[in-house]
């Protein structure tokens, strides 16, 4: 199941977009299909060693006790049989590829590359962030609360107001800040 999802997600998980957790799914179902298989031949290498089936009468196949030793038998097997399964973890590394979207992408070696922002890190700190669209005249973060988080600016552009003579005065511009163009000096289109 491992080297099957893992092969999945290198090769269809690249190509058509999926997952890791869905080629993980389709490896799962890869082993199950071949585990099905199996189990004739492991049951036929059984016979051949002298390991017969135990015969039972209809009467003991039917009891508690039977029916839970055949229960206990079937987990221990299916556990060590994964257990046996997961041993390509020991060899493999984490290679997992890093994916980004174009818009990801576009902030990354305009932001962060050129800064030595390393693609792991930013793919890492893409997992926490979100993407907002604010309308113009919206305000972003309301005068006198504390930020806790930051916010960069993609695209567009933001001022900052302070409420000058206090309440009912109008409010005076501190500063515009424009997204820089990258570098080469072409701009961005918005997206």
């Amino acid at each position: 199941m491992i080297v099957a999802g893992d092969a999945i997600d290198q090769s269809l998980g690249v190509t058509l977009g999926i997952s890791t957790l869905a080629a993980a799914g389709l490896g799962n179902l890869l082993s199950d299909i071949v585990g099905l298989g199996a189990g004739d031949v492991i049951e036929g290498w059984c016979k051949k060693a002298g390991i017969n089936e135990p015969r039972l009468t209809p009467a003991q196949m039917a009891s508690t006790q039977v029916r839970r030793v055949r229960n206990l038998a079937s987990v221990v097997g299916i556990s060590v049989g994964c257990l046996i399964g997961m041993t390509p973890l020991l060899f493999m590394k984490d290679r997992k590829k890093l994916y980004f979207t174009e818009k990801e992408l576009s902030l990354y070696e305009s932001f962060f590359q050129p800064f030595g922002v390393t693609p792991p890190d930013f793919f890492e700190l893409m997992q926490h962030s979100k993407w907002r669209r604010a309308e113009a005249g919206q305000t972003m973060v309301p005068a006198g609360v504390i930020m806790d988080r930051v916010i960069l600016l993609h695209t567009g552009s933001a001022s900052a107001f302070t409420n000058g003579g206090g309440p009912g005065a109008s409010p005076l511009k501190l500063y515009n800040y424009r997204r820089r163009r990258r570098r080469g000096g072409r701009g961005q289109r918005a997206r």
